[in-house]
Protein backbone atom coordinates (compact mmCIF):
# COMPACT_ATOMS: atom_id res chain seq x y z
CA UNK A 1 0.00 0.00 0.00
CA UNK A 2 2.93 2.34 0.99
CA UNK A 3 4.25 2.05 -2.58
CA UNK A 4 1.10 2.84 -4.77
CA UNK A 5 0.48 5.92 -2.60
CA UNK A 6 4.23 7.00 -3.14
CA UNK A 7 4.03 6.13 -6.64
CA UNK A 8 0.40 8.03 -6.76
CA UNK A 9 2.08 11.26 -4.92
CA UNK A 10 5.08 11.01 -7.31
CA UNK A 11 3.06 10.97 -10.22
CA UNK A 12 1.09 13.67 -9.22
CA UNK A 13 4.07 16.12 -8.17
CA UNK A 14 5.77 15.26 -11.51
CA UNK A 15 2.75 16.69 -13.45
CA UNK A 16 1.97 19.99 -11.28
CA UNK A 17 5.50 20.93 -11.07
CA UNK A 18 6.22 23.66 -13.09
CA UNK A 19 9.88 22.49 -13.50
CA UNK A 20 8.12 19.05 -14.75
CA UNK A 21 9.96 17.30 -17.64
CA UNK A 22 7.40 18.68 -21.04
CA UNK A 23 6.66 16.58 -24.03
CA UNK A 24 7.25 19.32 -25.93
CA UNK A 25 11.22 18.59 -25.59
CA UNK A 26 10.53 15.47 -26.41
CA UNK A 27 13.01 14.79 -29.96
CA UNK A 28 10.32 14.56 -32.33
CA UNK A 29 8.88 18.13 -31.45
CA UNK A 30 12.25 19.62 -33.03
CA UNK A 31 11.93 22.82 -35.16
CA UNK A 32 14.96 22.63 -37.87
CA UNK A 33 13.86 25.29 -39.45
CA UNK A 34 15.34 27.41 -36.45
CA UNK A 35 18.25 25.25 -36.61
CA UNK A 36 19.41 25.94 -39.87
CA UNK A 37 19.59 29.63 -39.07
CA UNK A 38 21.00 29.97 -35.52
CA UNK A 39 21.58 33.76 -35.63
CA UNK A 40 19.14 36.43 -36.97
CA UNK A 41 20.35 39.83 -37.95
CA UNK A 42 18.84 41.31 -34.45
CA UNK A 43 21.35 39.20 -33.18
CA UNK A 44 23.95 41.38 -33.93
CA UNK A 45 23.88 44.50 -32.32
CA UNK A 46 25.20 47.98 -32.90
CA UNK A 47 28.63 49.31 -31.68
CA UNK A 48 27.57 51.97 -28.59
CA UNK A 49 31.50 53.21 -29.72
CA UNK A 50 34.29 53.63 -32.03
CA UNK A 51 37.09 55.21 -32.83
CA UNK A 52 37.72 55.84 -36.36
CA UNK A 53 40.43 57.17 -39.45
CA UNK A 54 39.28 59.41 -41.71
CA UNK A 55 40.91 60.19 -45.37
CA UNK A 56 39.75 63.48 -46.78
CA UNK A 57 39.89 65.70 -49.46
CA UNK A 58 38.95 69.51 -49.10
CA UNK A 59 38.80 72.53 -51.33
CA UNK A 60 39.42 75.92 -49.36
CA UNK A 61 37.35 77.82 -51.62
CA UNK A 62 34.44 76.82 -53.18
CA UNK A 63 34.08 80.28 -55.16
CA UNK A 64 37.05 78.98 -57.28
CA UNK A 65 36.87 74.99 -57.20
CA UNK A 66 40.76 73.67 -58.22
CA UNK A 67 42.77 70.85 -57.06
CA UNK A 68 41.53 70.13 -53.61
CA UNK A 69 43.22 69.09 -50.24
CA UNK A 70 44.80 65.61 -49.25
CA UNK A 71 43.88 65.17 -45.39
CA UNK A 72 43.80 62.43 -42.55
CA UNK A 73 41.58 62.70 -39.29
CA UNK A 74 40.94 60.54 -36.37
CA UNK A 75 38.14 60.41 -34.21
CA UNK A 76 35.55 58.78 -31.98
CA UNK A 77 32.33 58.40 -32.15
CA UNK A 78 29.65 57.37 -29.29
CA UNK A 79 25.84 56.52 -30.39
CA UNK A 80 23.11 57.64 -28.11
CA UNK A 81 19.46 56.99 -29.00
CA UNK A 82 18.76 57.82 -32.82
CA UNK A 83 22.02 60.34 -32.74
CA UNK A 84 25.56 60.63 -31.77
CA UNK A 85 28.34 62.27 -30.31
CA UNK A 86 31.74 62.48 -32.88
CA UNK A 87 34.95 64.24 -31.28
CA UNK A 88 37.65 64.66 -33.84
CA UNK A 89 40.96 65.76 -34.96
CA UNK A 90 41.94 66.37 -38.62
CA UNK A 91 44.30 68.16 -41.12
CA UNK A 92 43.84 68.79 -44.48
CA UNK A 93 47.35 68.91 -46.20
CA UNK A 94 49.88 71.43 -47.10
CA UNK A 95 49.17 72.27 -51.10
CA UNK A 96 52.04 74.49 -52.59
CA UNK A 97 50.51 75.51 -56.07
CA UNK A 98 47.72 77.21 -54.13
CA UNK A 99 50.28 79.39 -52.07
CA UNK A 100 50.99 76.93 -49.50
CA UNK A 101 47.72 76.63 -47.84
CA UNK A 102 47.06 74.65 -45.02
CA UNK A 103 43.60 73.64 -42.55
CA UNK A 104 43.24 72.28 -39.64
CA UNK A 105 40.84 71.24 -36.88
CA UNK A 106 41.74 69.88 -32.92
CA UNK A 107 39.25 69.69 -31.64
CA UNK A 108 36.16 69.33 -33.62
CA UNK A 109 32.84 68.45 -32.11
CA UNK A 110 29.82 66.88 -33.93
CA UNK A 111 26.41 66.02 -33.15
CA UNK A 112 24.66 63.42 -35.71
CA UNK A 113 21.14 61.99 -36.25
CA UNK A 114 20.39 59.24 -37.59
CA UNK A 115 17.34 58.03 -40.17
CA UNK A 116 17.55 54.68 -39.48
CA UNK A 117 19.64 54.16 -36.38
CA UNK A 118 18.63 50.70 -35.90
CA UNK A 119 19.23 49.68 -39.18
CA UNK A 120 22.63 48.18 -40.82
CA UNK A 121 23.18 51.55 -42.79
CA UNK A 122 21.91 54.95 -42.72
CA UNK A 123 21.75 58.46 -43.86
CA UNK A 124 22.74 61.40 -41.31
CA UNK A 125 22.25 65.00 -41.08
CA UNK A 126 24.81 66.88 -38.00
CA UNK A 127 26.27 69.83 -37.14
CA UNK A 128 29.20 70.72 -35.71
CA UNK A 129 31.70 72.95 -34.31
CA UNK A 130 35.42 73.47 -34.07
CA UNK A 131 38.27 74.84 -33.31
CA UNK A 132 40.60 75.44 -36.36
CA UNK A 133 42.85 77.16 -38.80
CA UNK A 134 43.10 77.99 -41.91
CA UNK A 135 46.78 79.56 -43.51
CA UNK A 136 47.30 80.88 -46.98
CA UNK A 137 49.93 83.09 -48.18
CA UNK A 138 47.94 86.54 -47.58
CA UNK A 139 45.62 84.79 -45.19
CA UNK A 140 45.73 83.39 -41.69
CA UNK A 141 42.02 82.67 -39.57
CA UNK A 142 42.22 80.71 -35.88
CA UNK A 143 39.24 80.45 -34.72
CA UNK A 144 35.80 78.95 -34.01
CA UNK A 145 34.42 77.51 -37.45
CA UNK A 146 31.45 75.37 -37.68
CA UNK A 147 30.20 73.21 -39.99
CA UNK A 148 26.88 71.27 -41.61
CA UNK A 149 27.54 67.63 -41.91
CA UNK A 150 25.32 64.79 -44.83
CA UNK A 151 26.46 61.14 -44.38
CA UNK A 152 26.06 57.63 -45.12
CA UNK A 153 27.05 54.86 -42.16
CA UNK A 154 27.32 51.90 -43.54
CA UNK A 155 28.50 48.26 -42.60
CA UNK A 156 27.30 49.23 -38.78
CA UNK A 157 26.71 45.59 -37.39
CA UNK A 158 30.22 44.21 -38.67
CA UNK A 159 33.61 44.41 -37.06
CA UNK A 160 35.15 47.43 -39.22
CA UNK A 161 32.23 49.73 -40.31
CA UNK A 162 32.32 52.63 -42.83
CA UNK A 163 30.90 55.77 -43.57
CA UNK A 164 30.91 58.81 -46.23
CA UNK A 165 30.68 62.48 -45.55
CA UNK A 166 30.05 65.67 -47.24
CA UNK A 167 30.96 68.59 -45.03
CA UNK A 168 30.59 72.22 -45.80
CA UNK A 169 32.17 74.54 -42.79
CA UNK A 170 32.53 78.45 -42.70
CA UNK A 171 34.70 80.05 -40.64
CA UNK A 172 33.36 82.63 -38.37
CA UNK A 173 34.42 83.74 -35.08
CA UNK A 174 38.14 84.66 -35.41
CA UNK A 175 40.36 85.15 -32.36
CA UNK A 176 43.48 85.66 -34.71
CA UNK A 177 42.78 86.55 -38.44
CA UNK A 178 45.10 88.25 -41.35
CA UNK A 179 43.50 89.33 -44.58
CA UNK A 180 39.46 88.28 -44.72
CA UNK A 181 37.25 85.61 -43.05
CA UNK A 182 37.81 82.83 -45.40
CA UNK A 183 35.16 81.14 -47.59
CA UNK A 184 33.07 78.08 -47.14
CA UNK A 185 35.23 75.16 -47.36
CA UNK A 186 33.86 71.81 -48.45
CA UNK A 187 35.02 68.29 -47.62
CA UNK A 188 34.70 64.90 -48.77
CA UNK A 189 35.52 62.06 -46.18
CA UNK A 190 35.76 58.41 -46.42
CA UNK A 191 36.01 56.77 -42.85
CA UNK A 192 36.71 53.40 -41.34
CA UNK A 193 35.68 52.60 -37.53
CA UNK A 194 37.05 49.92 -35.45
Amino acid sequence: MKKIIFSALATTGLFASPDAYSLSHSPRNIDFETMSEPYSEEDFLLKQGFFYVRFSTAEGDLSQFDTPHPGLGLGYRRLAGDGAVDISVSGLGHHEDKGNEFFWSAPKVTFIHYFSPQNEKSVYLGGAVAWGGIKRENQKFIGIIPSAILGYEFLRKSSVLGFLEATVSQPAIAVQKNGKVPSLIGELSLGAGF
